[in-house]
Formats: C-alpha cells, structure tokens, sequence
C-alpha cells in the first residue's frame, strides 16, 4: 500500500512545493523522501510539510504573522486542489464503459481513419519524459499539453477493438483509471460522437 501512494504523496509534495517557491518565492527546501513512521504507517498519499525555521528572524516574522500563516496554508490548499483536479481528470465515468460495452455487445467493428482512438492513462502539471520505465513499461506514449497539463496517451490507433484492446493492456499495466478517448483532426470527440461517424 506504501509503494503504491508514493507517487501520489511525492506529486502533492512537488504541487505544495511549487507554490511555496514559485507563488510566494519561499526557500525552495526541494521534496524529499524519508521513512518517517507518521508517513510510512499511512494507507493514503500523506506529505510532511516543514514551513521554515521561527528560530530564524525573518522567517519566523513570517510564519508568526497573519498574513504568512494564511499565504501558506492557501498555497498548500491549492495544491491540494490541483492534485484533485488531476485525480478528477482521470477518473472514469461509469457512463462510459456503460456505452463502450453496449457497443462491443454489438459487435460493431470501427475502422474509420479520420476517427483517431486513443487510452489516457495520465494527467499532470509536470512533463514526464516518454519512455516505458515512467510508465509501467507501456511503449509509444504520446504527449499533450492541454490548458497547461500535460496528457499522456497509449496505444493510439484508428481501429476502436484495438482500443478497447489497448485499454486493457493499460488497466492491467496498473492504470485503473485509463480510459478511451477519440479524435478527429486532432480535435477532441465523445466516444458516442465518434460511433455516429460510422
């Protein structure tokens, strides 16, 4: 359970971090790990969060005034916010799985070449290079800045039964939250748009 917050815990700590030093130019302390018993015992992405030092004169002012106590706890809100954002883009909607399986109940192949399928498997703030070891060992990530996140994207394809293949892989890779996207022209459509172009 440890292992698999940690990347969760070590993104919140990257976000406070960033706010602390890019919104309120503070000391950047940098993120690091430790196996502290009140982190390690956790079963929920969990950060330990040192402020500053109040021994030292000017951040101690800081840190003892109103003004400082509530910059710094917005910051850490924010991040927290962002990381929930994050947590919402990727999560799947019932809805959707309700319509990919009616359509596979179906057995309606698509094979349309202006329609473009493709898995998201992950959201953030911060560029990740592409390659396998970043993400579980899937090959041909693509990336996409999107409104100042960046979209990682597997198996990408113009037949919809390899899709729903790919989705497969990436579920079983560890991505619970995967889920199929469409395009067209690079733009994109719902799942159920992209049936009607059939």
């Amino acid at each position: 359970m440890q292992e698999e917050n940690l990347d969760k815990s070590l993104e919140i700590a990257n976000l406070i971090q960033q706010n602390f030093t890019k919104k309120l130019h503070r000391v950047d302390r940098k993120v690091k790990q430790d196996n502290f018993q009140v982190l390690r015992e956790t079963i929920m992405p969990s950060v330990l969060i040192e402020l500053g030092f109040l021994t030292y004169k000017p951040e101690g002012a800081y840190l003892n005034s109103i003004n400082g106590q509530v910059q710094m706890g917005k910051a850490i809100a924010d991040a927290i916010k962002d990381y929930v954002d994050h947590l919402r883009l990727n999560t799947v909607k019932e809805e959707k799985f309700n319509k990919v399986n009616t359509v596979i109940n179906n057995n309606t192949v698509i094979n349309n070449n202006e329609v473009e399928f493709k898995i998201q498997i992950a959201s953030g703030k911060n560029k990740i290079e592409t390659k396998p070891y970043n993400f579980k060992g899937l090959k041909n990530i693509e990336i996409k800045e999107v409104e100042g996140f960046f979209k990682y994207y597997y198996g990408v394809t113009t037949n919809y039964n390899e899709a729903v293949e790919s989705l497969k892989t990436a579920k079983s890779a560890g991505y619970d939250s995967a889920f199929l996207v469409a395009f067209k022209n690079n733009e994109k459509i719902s799942i159920t748009e992209s049936m009607k172009m059939q």
